[in-house]
């Protein structure tokens, strides 16, 4: 009885209880700061690539380059289709067609909208920086994975190609 009344804190810490419902022991668990910075870091990112699209919302011009890929999004079908001529095809030649079959796919749900497509990739640029967070924790220590989070959430690059129709997004 003693050895069990000894080692009942240890598997307290271990195996589910009201105090701890999810069985990890205590030392694993992630302290609320460590969510605080990281949702924090998460907050900014989105913040400075939303911020950016109010700026450029009223201009939908903006959102895309002479060479766009929103005509191979429109016209999935014809560019990467049986059709073997046209100006469409030529440059669907010049491009992978896994970027323009997402905006296809968009476009297929909520009608031609080149604002939703730059949400979803506003939505994609965020959990990059989530994803950059795990690997640093991963390879490094908990310091660099917050500053390589910190570094992609501010990059202005990352920020700014998130809000064109294109796949460097």
């Amino acid at each position: 009885m003693s050895y069990y009344l000894r080692n009942m804190s240890a598997c307290a810490l271990i195996y589910p209880s009201p105090q701890n419902p999810v069985g990890v022991p205590a030392s694993k668990r992630p302290s609320l700061n460590r969510f605080r910075i990281v949702a924090s870091i998460l907050a900014l990112a989105c913040c400075l690539r939303l911020g950016l699209f109010l700026v450029v919302a009223p201009h939908p011009e903006r959102f895309s380059t002479p060479d766009a890929y929103d005509p191979l999004g429109r016209n999935f079908a014809e560019v990467f289709g049986a059709a073997r001529a046209g100006e469409l095809f030529e440059l669907g030649l010049e491009r992978t067609p896994g970027y323009p079959l997402l905006i296809h796919s968009i476009y297929a749900i909520v009608g031609v909208a080149p604002a939703v497509v730059v949400l979803v990739q506003i939505a994609f640029g965020v959990a990059t920086v989530w994803l950059t967070y795990l690997a640093g924790l991963r390879l490094f220590d908990r310091q660099a994975a917050w500053l390589a989070a910190l570094a992609l959430a501010v990059d202005p690059i990352s920020t700014i190609m998130t809000n064109y129709l294109q796949p460097e997004a």
